[in-house]
């Protein structure tokens, strides 16, 4: 059994030797060789308990200096408690798992340290308004190292500027279709455009022109409406006149 220390599988192999000159000489004898080897593991469990809470410090150390650079990480629901009467086994695996953490985290840093470059780009993009480009330079961060905190909330920012952006520029179109439309006497055609762009919804500034605008276009339509009135009342007018 690998969770038996061996100094005691000496002792059990001793005292059960087929052997008679190979065993203890008395129970004393036995009971001094017993004590020597709980007083070792004890030792040893003392030293391994130390070095446990050394690796727990220096996890510790790790996740704060990884968050400095990604954000916020998720809370270590799974970080081990130290028992001061813990078997040394449980103790040693445990270092190994610890271990294994602390491993983890310096790679999650030496990542996150390589990315940084990328990181600054993105965000000069986003503030150079080409939300395209920001997008695509955070989705690979995000590839790359999915628990990027910041990188994810960059991209989620980057996408709603690029399509608050696009629904600007589709606006901006729509109000060039309804002035042309305005221009040629279409009133008609005006009105629906605008209100295709008030679904969008367009900016501030483009609602005060849409508004300007179908204010013009229902006057339009409405005197169009008249005319077309006033010309078949003239027309009904000279049949009967006939």
């Amino acid at each position: 059994d690998p969770s038996i220390p061996p100094a005691l599988a000496a002792i059990v192999g001793r005292a059960l030797s087929k052997d008679p000159g190979g065993r203890f000489g008395d129970l004393a004898e036995m009971r001094t060789a017993l004590e020597d080897v709980q007083t070792g593991l004890r030792d040893e469990a003392r030293q391994v308990g130390a070095h446990l809470r050394q690796q727990e410090g220096r996890i510790q150390e790790l996740r704060a200096s990884l968050a400095e650079r990604i954000g916020a990480l998720p809370e270590d629901e799974t970080a081990p408690l130290i028992a001061e009467r813990a078997h040394l086994g449980a103790m040693q695996a445990l270092g190994r798992d610890l271990a294994a953490r602390i491993s983890s985290l310096e790679r999650g840093i030496a990542q996150a340290d390589a990315l940084a470059p990328a990181f600054r780009r993105a965000a000069e993009l986003v503030e150079a308004a080409r939300f395209a480009d920001a997008v695509l330079e955070f989705e690979s961060i995000v590839r790359d190292m999915p628990e990027h905190a910041r990188a994810v909330e960059g991209l989620s920012r980057a996408r709603a500027l690029l399509e608050a952006e696009r629904r600007q520029q589709l606006a901006g179109r729509l109000l060039q279709e309804a002035r042309a439309a305005l221009a040629g006497g279409e009133y008609t055609l005006c009105l629906e455009i605008l209100k295709q762009a008030a679904e969008i919804p367009p900016s501030a500034a483009a609602i005060e022109d849409m508004a300007a605008l179908r204010e013009t276009a229902v006057a339009g339509a409405a005197a169009q409406e008249a005319a077309r009135r006033a010309r078949q009342e003239a027309e009904s007018a000279r049949e009967r006149m006939a």
